[in-house]
């Protein structure tokens, strides 16, 4: 079980490895501009932000849920109407799988280019705010 683990990456740091390096740049300077803006801000403007942040839904949570609803859907679809529909059940879960494997798939790519983060980027942005919060007290 020791060696799977070994092989299998993890799903944070996958994320960054199967990431192109401009997508992870891009929202490293994103995370640098959002906390620049918040520290001009009132310590009201952090908190609201700081809860917005752990609303935000990470990329795997956000990948798990649309391609399970598309899988659940589609699979209803096809019983009760045109069985094509169940090739986009099919498809959802190999893009599962995919993903549980090897830590990306085509539905993951796509979420990353529209600047999904991971839960790590959403934590080291909360960290920041946090920080912010303190020095401005």
């Amino acid at each position: 079980m020791s060696e799977l683990k070994n092989i299998l990456p993890e799903e944070s740091s996958s994320a960054l490895v199967n990431s192109p390096d401009e997508i992870n740049q891009r929202i490293e300077r994103q995370i640098e501009a959002n906390v620049g803006y918040f520290k001009q801000q009132d310590q009201e403007a952090i908190r609201e932000r700081i809860e917005r942040l752990e609303k935000e839904w990470d990329i795997e949570k956000t990948l798990k849920t649309g391609l399970t609803t598309l899988a659940a859907a589609s699979a209803f679809l096809s019983a009760k109407s045109d069985k094509k529909w169940g090739l986009a059940a099919g498809m959802a879960g190999v893009f599962m799988a995919q993903q549980s494997a090897f830590g990306w798939s085509p539905a993951f790519a796509a979420l990353r280019r529209l600047d999904f983060r991971t839960a790590e980027e959403i934590e080291l942005e909360r960290r920041a705010m946090m920080d912010l919060l303190e020095q401005s007290q």
